[in-house]
């Protein structure tokens, strides 16, 4: 009986938000719901089938297999290889909370794909939910065309498809920025706990995490209307996600692997040479880094997004913009994005994963952007974006 009452609330709150102070159309009620049926499809699609669209390798799963055979009393919890034989082999460059989480979904459900692809698809519908949420303060064409954004950049939609580190992840920092702007509106205590468990999950899947609460913390002093509870929660998600990732980095210590995940760290950020030793990163150097992320953006994130993203950033930062609401947040995810990609250099030149870090960043630009032009403007936008972003899913389908 509470849950359903904890149900009926939560739905009363989403239909008290998407009424607002502005009137909503016929249209756009229709509109969002076809793109949450778009997104609703989309991961669910051929979900069982194997492992063959882009980027695949059904490594995680490996790995999230090892803690079921040989078990959790010879991997003690951290990722290993090596499936030829019961010897554990670390591999410590990541934390270990996705593969043990895949490991209970075959546990649940038995070991299939459809098990293993329940996490982006979740997390992407979570990514989704948190960006409707953060534009609130938006018009209602925009909201919707934020939403919008999020469902059909294909670097978000075929993030949703896809077993690795970035889904959750994503899910894990747009669900963050939920809490803290939720917090900085009033006291929930459910809300604080929800922001403690994000930021300890978060840290607890991959490292890109920790980077955004670093980013978080030294944006937050920029925010015009921010309030205590908001430095309060800012400052308890960046204590909680160190104190996780000190203490994984102890256990690492303790099982003797630290080396390995140092030497991992060296080489993805291209300040390191295995065989000439120390030497400056890619984005400093080569033009050739520039150039192929551009090339990048402007395919998998469509010239419409990139583009309009770019601009609305740049108009933010001019007009005080960016420091206000759904537009700080957009600028905080540009910080984190420009300090993981240029940070990782040598990772973002060699592989596309990076670049999925962006896709929330581009939603709430593209959003915010909107917000600046008549909704027949924004609508004609988004359906051009669509033209753009149709042959690369269809392409990394």
């Amino acid at each position: 009986m509470e849950s359903m009452n904890r149900l009926r609330s939560f739905f009363c709150r989403e239909a008290q938000d998407l009424r607002g102070s502005e009137r909503w159309t016929l249209w756009q009620i229709v509109a969002p719901g076809a793109i949450v049926l778009f997104a609703v499809i989309g991961p669910l699609w051929c979900a069982g089938d194997p492992y063959w669209l882009a980027f695949e390798t059904g490594f995680q799963e490996l790995i999230a297999r090892r803690h079921i055979d040989p078990g959790l009393s010879m991997t003690h919890g951290l990722s290993t290889l090596n499936n030829l034989g019961p010897e554990a082999t670390p591999h410590s460059t990541h934390p270990p909370l996705l593969q043990l989480t895949i490991a209970g979904l075959y546990s649940l459900f038995g070991e299939s794909e459809a098990a293993a692809r329940m996490i982006p698809a979740v997390s992407f519908w979570a990514m989704l939910w948190g960006i409707w949420r953060l534009t609130r303060g938006l018009s209602n064409h925009a909201r919707v065309g934020a939403l919008g954004a999020g469902a059909v950049l294909p670097l978000s939609f075929y993030v949703g498809r896809i077993v690795n580190f970035e889904a959750p992840t994503l899910a894990c920092i747009v669900l963050t920025m939920v809490c803290v702007e939720s917090l900085n509106r009033r006291r929930d205590a459910r809300v604080w706990a929800g922001l403690i468990v994000l930021a300890i999950g978060g840290t607890l899947i991959d490292w890109p995490y920790p980077l955004f609460v670093m980013c978080l913390l030294l944006t937050h002093w920029l925010r015009i209307d921010r309030g205590n509870e908001y430095r309060k929660a800012v400052w308890a998600a960046w204590l909680s996600s160190m104190a996780a990732a000190s203490l994984y980095v102890m256990v690492v210590y303790g099982a003797g692997v630290i080396q390995n995940m140092a030497q991992h760290a060296q080489l993805q950020t291209g300040a390191m040479n295995a065989e000439t030793g120390f030497q400056w990163p890619p984005f400093l150097t080569r033009w050739e880094w520039w150039s192929l992320l551009f090339r990048r953006l402007m395919h998998y994130a469509t010239p419409v997004f990139s583009l309009t993203g770019a601009v609305w950033l740049v108009w933010g930062c001019r007009t005080g913009a960016a420091r206000r609401a759904a537009g700080h947040w957009a600028l905080t995810l540009f910080v984190f994005c420009a300090a993981y990609i240029g940070g990782f250099s040598r990772a973002s030149h060699n592989h596309l994963w990076t670049l999925f870090y962006v896709s929330p960043l581009l939603a709430l630009a593209f959003g915010l952007a909107a917000d600046r032009l008549k909704p027949w403007a924004a609508y004609g936008l988004l359906a051009l974006a669509v033209v753009f972003a149709a042959p690369v899913i269809h392409d990394l389908r």
